[in-house]
């Protein structure tokens, strides 16, 4: 739709290309990646809260994920899996929340496929 999707540390805004805000979560702390998935729901690394949080598209809070510590980017890959950097490494999970892999490093910042 050409809108944009960017974070700050408490909020993620998508604004139109016009620059007017259509969407926005606030009181996040520390977030660090965002991503739109498919079915038009939010995906947000929240670092500050050591969670993966995923928000509808009406504002609500739909689905929390805390098995990663601190975590600094995620993505939900085309599969349904979840790939996740945080402290100790990076991981992946598939759909029940069952770690399937883990890289442990304490350098990767993100990770993406």
């Amino acid at each position: 739709n050409g809108n944009t999707l960017c974070l700050t540390s408490q909020s993620a805004i998508e604004v139109d290309r016009n620059g007017k805000t259509v969407w926005k979560v606030d009181g996040l702390s520390s977030a660090y990646r965002v991503q739109r998935l498919p079915n038009g729901n939010t995906l947000i690394a929240e670092r500050g809260r050591s969670r993966v949080i995923e928000y509808d598209r009406n504002k609500n809070l739909v689905w929390t994920f805390t098995k990663v510590k601190s975590p600094d980017s995620a993505q939900r890959l085309p599969d349904g899996r979840l790939l996740v950097s945080g402290s100790g490494g990076v991981y992946l999970f598939d759909n029940a929340g069952n770690q399937l892999w883990r890289f442990p490093s304490g350098q990767c910042t993100a990770a993406y496929q």
